[in-house]
């Protein structure tokens, strides 16, 4: 009859994998090797651990067998294959759906199984963390035991429209990856995948959309991240700045000097007609409050629209219009004169 992992670690057979931690960790410190040489040290053996009760073997082949009971009791893969078949089968290899799985074979190595998993070779590594939180570990035939560490962060620009950015939008990614078919993580096949990406109103340009670990899925590696970062696409009239629009409006010189009406879209396609009667020069700015972008933070808060005025200036001007611009901009600058003097006027009065 083979041996039976669960009596030697004292276990019952449907014991948690914590329970087989805790259990491994009072054996391996009691039945070290080195603890002899220990007995005055300073710090006791962790509480409880003598309280078990041990097989009825001699120290040095409970010291291989409680790590290789560990060892395999601790791998889902060869514990579901011992539970059917004993470890006869599981020394002997077994035919499964997708295949030979074959024999399993201890390293031999107790010391190393006992520092993966206290991450110390000392009799009295009392490192309770390693047995409740140890670092995620892989192991296949192939390549043995190993950390499992996580791919890169897989990242894709996410192009967004200032449109969707004025009034958020919800983007959908399809992507293939690799998953899972079984519960014992052998093998994969490509699946489609949908993610859907809630665009806020407001969203500014680098703002990260975080997928948690959705690459590829693999027994020696963590599957990665895949990150979305917004990239906003440039605009044919509007510029952004923070939440306030910038645009440009082309006019003549006749509409700078004598007044127009500015029509424009805004973005969410409402028409504007702005009334300017004021002369329009180099610096003139309009601000048109509340109708810039959203604040991401408060949806009831909204950013300003600049409008900058580009003034056209005719190329060509035939002489006789010249001297009747001259007599029109004479008549303005004594218009001006006049009310300069009034203002004078008024200001020695008071």
């Amino acid at each position: 009859m083979g041996l039976d992992y669960y009596a030697i670690l004292n276990v019952k057979r449907d014991a948690s994998i914590f329970e087989i931690k805790m259990a491994y960790r009072k054996l391996a410190l009691l039945l070290h090797p080195l603890r002899k040489q220990y007995q005055q040290h300073p710090n006791p053996m962790p509480e409880g651990t003598f309280d078990l009760p041990l097989p009825k073997l001699n120290d040095d082949i409970c010291w291989e067998f409680i790590n290789e009971a560990y060892d395999v009791l601790s791998n889902e893969l060869w514990r579901q294959i011992f539970d059917l078949y004993g470890e006869e089968g599981l020394k002997r290899g077994v035919a499964a759906p997708n295949g030979f799985i074959p024999p399993y074979t201890y390293h031999k190595d107790a010391m190393r199984t006992y520092f993966e998993f206290f991450g110390s070779y000392s009799p009295y590594s009392d490192l309770i963390d390693a047995a409740t939180n140890p670092p995620p570990l892989y192991k296949v035939i192939q390549q043995g035991i190993g950390v499992i560490h996580q791919d890169p962060e897989i990242i894709h620009k996410l192009h967004v429209t200032l449109e969707e950015v004025y009034n958020g939008t919800i983007k959908k990614y399809n992507f293939t990856r690799k998953e899972f078919t079984d519960e014992w993580k052998m093998t994969t096949v490509d699946r489609e995948i949908e993610l859907v990406i809630p665009i806020k109103a407001g969203c500014i340009e680098g703002t990260r959309f975080v997928f948690n670990e959705y690459g590829d899925q693999s027994l020696t590696r963590k599957a990665a991240d895949i990150v979305f970062i917004a990239c906003e696409n440039k605009h044919d009239i509007y510029r952004r700045d923070g939440n306030n629009l910038h645009m440009k409006y082309s006019i003549s010189l006749k509409e700078a000097l004598s007044g127009f009406i500015a029509s424009f879209k805004t973005l969410d396609d409402r028409k504007i007609d702005l009334y300017i009667t004021d002369v329009v020069h180099c610096n003139f700015e309009k601000h048109l409050e509340n109708e810039g972008l959203p604040d991401i933070s408060n949806q009831n808060l909204r950013g300003d629209l600049i409008i900058h005025f580009d003034i056209k200036f005719p190329l060509y001007i035939p002489k006789t219009l010249r001297e009747k611009l001259k007599e029109i901009f004479d008549e303005i600058e004594d218009y001006e004169k006049e009310n300069e003097c009034s203002k004078m006027c008024l200001q020695d009065c008071d």
